[in-house]
């Protein structure tokens, strides 16, 4: 059995993620394992950014400028925005 920690977090919170694990037929820690697992730290999406750069050159000939990353930052912020997700990170 893998070490186990204790997480302090609102009643509320406590009450939805144990709504969201009994849904998906999981413990709450399983449940934050795999939430864990599917969200992308910022050094992760770096990553992904730089790695659709180098295909887009490799595979079309494209190079993505800085004006262009900011202006997809910027949409994907308008995107964002129209969801109730506020702003993203500096590393979309």
């Amino acid at each position: 059995m893998a070490e186990t920690t204790t997480i302090q977090t609102t009643k509320a919170a406590r009450d939805r993620l144990r709504k969201l694990a009994a849904e998906r037929g999981l413990t709450m820690g399983e449940l934050i394992e795999e939430l864990a697992g599917a969200t992308p730290t910022a050094e992760e999406l770096e990553a992904r950014a730089q790695r659709a750069k180098a295909d887009l050159e490799t595979t079309l000939g494209v190079t993505v400028t800085a004006d262009d990353e900011a202006a997809g930052r910027a949409l994907w912020d308008r995107i964002a925005a129209h969801q109730g997700g506020g702003q993203r990170g500096a590393a979309a």
